[in-house]
């Protein structure tokens, strides 16, 4: 209870901030604040209580606003506790028989944007629907289906798209039908069970334990098949932690760039993300997933150094040897983009490429051009394990390899692009390489 004392709506705020914050809230003064909205009704907002902060309170508002703020202080969550969440240009309504809708999975929604005119997509594991909905609310062409496993779920999701007057097919499944679809979107449990302590009050004692653990590792119900990511039960040979037979890991990451996917691998340094560097649509889900600005440049890789010489055929003579002699390794370097190739991993600048060949065992055997980028977000530290791999990332591509602790210094970065007119280079970015052992090359 607050003090009988309190009335004006600064004080009541002031009093019930202090107590969430007491009991373990992250954002007390604001939950306070959505929650006196609540309790004084209609045409209540955040801007509206500042403007009015001295004005006193009745006694039923503030016998409403403690009944709300006792749930809150044992944590439940403030979008249960309302019914609602917004995301994107939608409100949801929600409780616990689905999860809360993130911020991060509007990264979801902003990959399905790009997909063409009238594609047909299906968001597994749809939950609340908010995937879903928010697709078909901003790109009203598509045609898009949710599946959940859970009838509770599917209950909340149509409900939802019946009072936002969205026509999105909802249909009980667990993994996709015999439909065909132009994409699949997925927000899939992704816990590890032994984690599950760890999380906070809120989502440990409120949100559907179905929707987030998956299994000892927390793979269980995201797998590779047929080149395809889907849901289900069962473990992808090469997202286990145990080590990859060499073969098995080259030829299922050819598989996933061959099908427009994202992989993370290890390379010679450390974690990187990888796409068909080709594909107009996985580049931009690369981008999208990492937050990296689409004017910023990527690497090329290759994973033999004759794969690149073949693809760049106009390199001179001087500027191949020169490759010749740092290649495999962990350098990258900068040549002269005469010919315009790669025109997805330019950036701004096409005139001149990035090409890193790195020397790895696991997928020596790789022929096909990749878009590589450290698996992190933009500006984030660069991983040596998988376990340093924002989970965002790792959850959000369509293959993991763990090639155990790498290095973790990244490539030496040297620029080329005069090497074959005056013999001239420099070190761009210092690195794995030292500037000594480049001179000696170089």
């Amino acid at each position: 209870m607050l003090d009988t004392t309190v009335r004006s709506v600064r004080d009541v705020i002031r009093a019930a901030a202090a107590a969430l914050a007491d009991a373990g809230c992250d954002t007390p003064r604001l939950d306070a604040e959505l929650l006196l909205c609540e309790a004084l009704g209609a045409g209540w907002s955040r801007p509206r209580l500042v403007a009015a902060d001295a004005a006193p309170l009745d006694p039923a508002a503030l016998a409403r606003f403690e009944t709300l703020l006792a749930r809150r202080r044992v944590r439940e969550p403030v979008a249960y506790i309302l019914g609602r969440k917004d995301f994107r240009r939608i409100s949801l309504t929600v409780d616990r028989r689905v999860l809360i809708p993130r911020p991060e999975t509007e990264l979801l929604v902003e990959v399905g944007l790009t997909l063409p005119s009238a594609a047909c997509v299906v968001d597994i594991g749809t939950g609340s629907g908010a995937v879903a909905l928010a697709l078909k609310d901003e790109r009203p062409d598509l045609r898009v289906t949710g599946i959940d496993v859970s009838n509770d779920a599917l209950a909340v999701a149509r409900a939802n798209g019946r009072r936002l007057g969205l026509s999105v097919r909802f249909v009980e499944a667990d993994l996709l039908d015999s439909a065909t679809y132009d994409a699949v979107v997925a927000n899939l449990p992704y816990v590890a069970d032994r984690v599950g302590g760890q999380l906070a009050p809120e989502i440990r004692r409120y949100e559907p334990s179905g929707a987030l653990f998956a299994g000892s590792n927390g793979l269980d119900v995201i797998g590779l098949r047929s080149g395809r990511p889907r849901a289900g039960r069962r473990r992808s040979p090469v997202t286990d932690s145990a080590p990859v037979d060499p073969a098995e890991a080259a030829t299922r990451f050819e598989r996933c760039m061959a099908v427009g996917g994202l992989a993370v691998f290890p390379s010679d340094t450390v974690y990187g993300l990888a796409c068909n560097a080709n594909n107009a649509f996985a580049v931009e889900r690369l981008y999208l997933l990492k937050r990296r600005p689409r004017s910023k440049p990527s690497a090329v890789m290759f994973f033999a150094l004759e794969s690149a010489l073949e693809s760049l055929p106009e390199l001179g003579a001087r500027t191949r040897a020169a490759l010749a002699r740092l290649l495999p390794g962990r350098v990258g370097t900068l040549v002269p983009n005469t010919a315009g190739r790669f025109p997805l991993a330019c950036g701004e600048d096409a005139s001149t490429l990035g090409l890193r060949v790195p020397a790895v065992e696991a997928l020596a055997e790789v022929r096909a051009p990749v878009l590589q980028s450290s698996a992190n977000r933009a500006g984030g530290p660069d991983p040596r394990t998988l376990a340093e791999v924002p989970e965002l990332l790792r959850v959000g591509v369509d293959l993991v390899i763990d090639g155990g602790e790498l290095p973790g210094t990244p490539s030496t970065v040297v620029d080329l692009r005069s090497y074959e007119r005056d013999g001239s280079w420099s070190v761009i970015r210092p690195g794995a390489v030292s500037e000594q052992a480049l001179s000696e090359a170089l």
